[in-house]
């Protein structure tokens, strides 16, 4: 319980960067367009003003964005250093599945059931399908996983994907900055993970909320 609330903090506080900063450039361009009305300044003047602005700006970014990656470090340390291995649990629910599978009964409902007792386990997840690849296909755990398979081809086999890649991709959508990739990556983190943060919360109701309100400018003719 305790191991979840800290991960859900941690995940939190990655979404709460992205609200900083999107935050600290709107206070950028107020600050641009105080600057730009100031009768009193010559141009010269602003342009010292706006580069001041810019400088204060970047410390705030860099010490954000410096954060929202120690904290994806963070989680990638704890699904590096899971306890995991062929526990009596995980013997059944791989069993469980083969038998389904075998007598054509296995169903989506039925494979999330057994998946979802080792939700958030990647190394556990990882010997599952490992030990029912024969089974089903390895996609099947796609949305559970952090760690995945190349698409084989003709003359390849599928390689497997470290989870850390994932990770990985998150630092790099922070340091070329690209909000919507780190909302979609941090989306599929809470899922695999099991987790839920106000953050996420407070985005998905905002983008609701557009949502709404694009429809109805819609609706109305507003938008062409």
């Amino acid at each position: 319980m305790e191991e979840t609330l800290n991960l859900t903090i941690t995940s939190g506080n990655i979404y709460k960067g992205i609200i900083d900063i999107r935050e600290q450039k709107q206070l950028l361009q107020q600050k641009y367009s105080e600057i730009n009305n100031n009768t009193r300044l010559s141009q010269q003047g602003k342009t010292e003003e706006k580069e001041y602005a810019k400088k204060e700006f970047s410390k705030k970014y860099n010490s954000i964005t410096k954060e929202m990656k120690e904290n994806i470090e963070k989680i990638n340390s704890h699904i590096l250093h899971q306890k995991y291995g062929l526990s009596q649990g995980l013997k059944n629910s791989v069993e469980i599945i083969k038998l389904l599978k075998n007598n054509n009964i296995l169903t989506e409902r039925l494979l999330k059931n057994e998946i979802d007792k080792f939700k958030g386990q990647e190394m556990n997840l990882i010997l599952m399908r490992e030990l029912l690849k024969d089974t089903i296909t390895l996609e099947a755990f796609d949305k559970y996983t952090f760690s995945g398979y190349t698409k084989g081809d003709f003359d390849s086999n599928p390689k497997f994907i470290d989870p850390t890649q994932y990770f990985k991709d998150m630092i790099n959508f922070v340091d070329n900055y690209d909000e919507n990739l780190l909302y979609y990556a941090l989306d599929g983190l809470e899922n695999r993970l099991g987790l839920e943060s106000q953050e996420r919360l407070a985005h998905m109701e905002e983008v609701k909320k557009q949502n709404e309100e694009y429809q109805t400018a819609l609706e109305n003719g507003i938008l062409i």
